[in-house]
């Protein structure tokens, strides 16, 4: 399915970086050695910067109490601890096989795959370049600025024109899930946002396969 993002979806999350901590952060079931892991995928120190990604954007609406920790622990006041869960390694297996079943696709031809690129600068670098030189479809790259960073699923070309060139990319996401959660539209409200600002275009749609 494809919906077009609405003119702005972060001004709710103005607040995000001013919310203070102080309780014990709750174990996370995720292996801490995953590239999905919350050292990855939640939010950290850059310097003196506090860099937010799609999941504190739908972590500070449904509890701000979840966002003051995960900021202690941004801050090193406190620790996050990791628990292998084989469920939750099962669904990551099903949701990236889901992917690559789509990026497989027939049509999809010059394919940039950046997942096997664990740091977050290259992956950056790689995900900039592939989208200038026009890659039809771009897995696992990354995208940033001062204060947001993500890691969308697939980058897909269109032929509409932008700073890039005579193209520009939209943001698709595969979820094994039949439904469309709220907090995928917030993500790929984020990534689209995200995509705008290095094409100077704002996508006219974003996308979730299922």
């Amino acid at each position: 399915s494809a919906a077009k993002p609405p003119a702005t979806m972060l001004n709710s999350l103005r607040e995000c970086r001013n919310t203070p901590g102080q309780a014990h952060l709750p174990p996370r079931t995720i292996r801490s050695d995953s590239p999905l892991a919350p050292a990855t995928r939640h939010m950290f120190l850059a310097g003196s910067r506090l860099l937010l990604s799609a999941t504190d954007l739908a972590n500070f609406l449904s509890c701000r109490h979840r966002t003051a920790l995960d900021m202690a622990a941004a801050h090193g006041k406190l620790t996050r601890q990791f628990y292998e869960d084989p469920m939750l390694d099962l669904l990551r297996k099903r949701g990236l096989a889901h992917e690559a079943a789509y990026v497989e696709s027939p049509g999809c031809q010059r394919i940039v795959d950046l997942s096997k690129v664990q740091n977050k600068q290259d992956r950056l670098a790689g995900t900039m370049d592939a989208m200038k030189l026009g890659a039809e479809v771009i897995v696992q790259g990354a995208l940033g600025d001062d204060t947001w960073f993500g890691y969308p699923a697939v980058l897909k070309r269109v032929e509409s024109p932008s700073a890039l060139g005579g193209w520009s990319y939209e943001v698709v996401d595969t979820k094994l899930s039949r439904e469309t959660k709220a907090g995928t539209i917030l993500q790929l409200g984020l990534y689209t946002e995200l995509v705008s600002a290095v094409q100077e275009k704002c996508p006219e749609y974003f996308h979730v396969v299922t």
